[in-house]
């Protein structure tokens, strides 16, 4: 399990790379460009920095995960110890997510293949958060589950009082923020979810 200071470092890590990206939105609205340039580009920008993320910041997490396992006294056996690699997360991880970026991102076809993952139990959506479930092996293409957030986030604004360019980016960066700390979530509890059944079996074989 994550500390509570892993998880904060993760969380100000992700916000300070969103505000990254707002703060580029900004700087071109006020240079005039147009608001569905502004969204578009938006979204590339977002799509192709948190797609990188979302890769680095699995590995990182598996990293911090299995440095606690490692410590626990029950595998500095080198039989314990070796019975956790050959668990193999890390593939079980890369088999989950495809981290490819496609030369061309629309986010409403995104939300299309959002809706084929949902049907097939590969994820779920509400309120623009994407949840990804981990007991699912379908794999999910990041890429397209961060530009159909934005569809989403146009879809709940066009059903309330018209917003401001800038606070549609807003809302869509705050809902990749919030999908990806829920992506955190999945990955920690998948990883202590495989680690306690390893660590029933050891202590059954030793027992």
């Amino acid at each position: 399990m994550l500390s509570t200071d892993e998880k904060a470092r993760i969380r100000d890590h992700i916000h300070s790379q969103a505000e990254e990206i707002l703060r580029k939105a900004q700087d071109n609205r006020r240079s005039g460009m147009p608001e569905a340039q502004l969204i578009e580009q938006t979204v590339t920008l977002a799509v192709n920095k948190f797609t990188v993320e979302s890769k680095m910041l699995t590995t990182s997490v598996y990293n911090m995960l299995s440095k606690h396992t490692l410590e626990k006294p029950l595998f500095q056996n080198p039989m314990n110890r070796m019975a956790f690699y050959e668990l193999d997360i890390p593939k079980q991880l890369r088999q989950k997510f495809d981290y490819a970026v496609p030369q061309h991102i629309d986010y409403q076809e995104a939300q299309k293949q959002v809706y084929a993952y949902i049907g097939a139990g590969a994820v779920a959506a509400a309120g623009g958060v994407v949840s990804i479930c981990m007991e699912n092996w379908v794999p999910v293409t990041v890429a397209v589950l961060l530009a159909g957030i934005m569809a989403a986030v146009l879809y709940t604004n066009s059903q309330k009082r018209k917003q401001n360019v800038e606070r549609l980016i807003q809302e869509y960066l705050d809902a990749i923020e919030a999908s990806m700390m829920d992506w955190v979530g999945s990955i920690e509890e998948y990883y202590d979810k495989q680690t306690a059944i390893l660590e029933r079996k050891v202590l059954e074989n030793n027992g």
